[in-house]
């Protein structure tokens, strides 16, 4: 490709290609240029859009345990308050975080049956009482977060303790 000619110049020489169409096949050339970058901003827009939802549903779950706190802080203090069993349950940074407020009325194993019918691996429960009071933190495990509806969940939760 170089070459010394007399004189000491350096020259550079381009090889000639014969069949210069046949060094990409034809079938790793994109017919549309722009399909690649259009097919990779709609993945990207989805993605944006699913970690805003996980945001959302983050912040107003993170809001109602905020809340739900505030008011067992309450009852711990020794304030008078009357209310039925509630149910929290949160996005833990591995998993789901459910917190139950409740009296003695209802089981805890039925709880625990709910959590591996909706395919949530239980690695922790702490319980304590209270005031005649029963305040449960859960802690599980899931495979698929993305797919675990936490509401309905939450709904069911609160059905049985109820």
């Amino acid at each position: 490709m170089f070459s010394l000619k007399s004189g000491d110049e350096l020259v550079f020489g381009i090889p000639s290609i014969s069949q210069p169409d046949k060094l990409i096949p034809d079938e790793m050339i994109a017919t549309d240029p722009d399909s690649f970058l259009q097919s990779r901003s709609k993945t990207d827009g989805r993605d944006h859009k699913n970690n805003i939802r996980r945001r959302i549903i983050h912040r107003d779950l993170e809001k109602q345990r905020r809340n739900m706190m505030s008011g067992l802080s309450t009852e711990i203090r020794g304030e008078n308050l009357s209310y039925d069993n509630s149910v929290m349950v949160n996005l833990d940074r591995n998993g789901v975080e459910i917190l139950i407020d409740g009296s003695d009325q209802f089981r805890l194993s039925r709880v625990l049956q709910e959590l591996m019918l909706n395919e949530l691996n239980v690695v922790n429960c702490v319980s304590t009482k209270a005031k005649e009071r029963f305040f449960h933190k859960i802690q599980a495990e899931a495979d698929d977060l993305i797919s675990l509806d936490l509401s309905l969940l939450q709904e069911r939760l609160i059905h049985l303790i109820n």
